[in-house]
C-alpha cells in the first residue's frame, strides 16, 4: 500500500504534466503571453524543469524579447546539457543579439549531439 505522501507525490506530477501540456497548447495555438504566464507558474514550483525553461525562451523568442529568450534557454541547459535543439536555438538567439562568439560555441555545442542539425550549421554560417 501507498504512503500518503507518495499519493501527493504522484498527485504533484499528474497537475504538473497538465499544466505543462496547457501552457504547451496555448504555445502552439500562438497565445504566446497566456503560454508565458503558465510557464512562470510551472516554474515558480519547479524552478529547475528544463522544459519548462526552454519553451519559455522559445516563446520569449517568438514575441522578440531576444534577452529573455536567452536567459531562459540558458537556464534550460543548465538544467540539462544534452539539449541541441535548445542548444541551436541558443545559437540563433546569439546571432539575433550580435553575440557572434557566443552564437558560434552554442552551435558548435549542439553539433557534439546531433552532427545533423541544419539550424545549428546555419548559425555557424550566420555568425
Amino acid at each position: 500500500m501507498r504512503s500518503i505522501e507518495e499519493l501527493r507525490f504522484e498527485m504533484q506530477l499528474i497537475d504538473f504534466k497538465k499544466r505543462f501540456e496547457a501552457a504547451l497548447k496555448k504555445h502552439m495555438d500562438g497565445h504566446l503571453r497566456d503560454a508565458i504566464l503558465d510557464y512562470k507558474t510551472i516554474l515558480a514550483s519547479q524552478e529547475n524543469n528544463a522544459d519548462a525553461s526552454y519553451y519559455l525562451g522559445t516563446a520569449y523568442l517568438q514575441i522578440g524579447k531576444i534577452e529573455d529568450a536567452i536567459l531562459w534557454i540558458q537556464k534550460s541547459i543548465k538544467s540539462n546539457p544534452n539539449q541541441p535543439i535548445a542548444l541551436s536555438n541558443l545559437g540563433y538567439c546569439f546571432n539575433l543579439s550580435g553575440k557572434y562568439k557566443e552564437a558560434i560555441k552554442a552551435s558548435a555545442d549542439a553539433l557534439i549531439f546531433d552532427k545533423e542539425n541544419d539550424v545549428a550549421w546555419t548559425n555557424l554560417g550566420n555568425a
